[in-house]
């Protein structure tokens, strides 16, 4: 079962990425004119990458402290990976297998 979804997974993955691919070629090519920095275009890619990662119910994210962030200007972002044991990746496992 788990390679069953395994690979249903990733070949969804795959075709969604081919089609953000010609959206963002798309949306480059039309706004670069006005948008000399590209934010459409890096908003527009944010929004299927984090839809590929909340697809997955093994990937979780989390946002901590987004209140400090200033508003304008510039920030550095840390992205840590948080360890959980083999003993809690075993029951979320099974806990979100048994809700298939």
């Amino acid at each position: 079962m788990r390679k069953i979804f395994s690979i249903l997974f990733w070949s969804f993955l795959g075709l969604l990425w081919s089609f953000s691919f010609f959206v963002c070629l798309l949306t480059f090519l039309v706004t670069i004119p006005f948008d000399r920095n590209t934010r459409i275009l890096h908003y527009i890619s944010c929004f299927f990458l984090f839809g590929c990662v909340y697809l997955n119910p093994f990937w979780r994210v989390r946002f901590e402290g987004r209140k400090k962030l200033p508003s304008h200007g510039g920030a550095i972002l840390v992205a840590a990976g948080g360890y959980i044991t083999p003993e809690e990746y075993k029951s979320r496992k099974q806990a979100i297998l048994d809700g298939m």
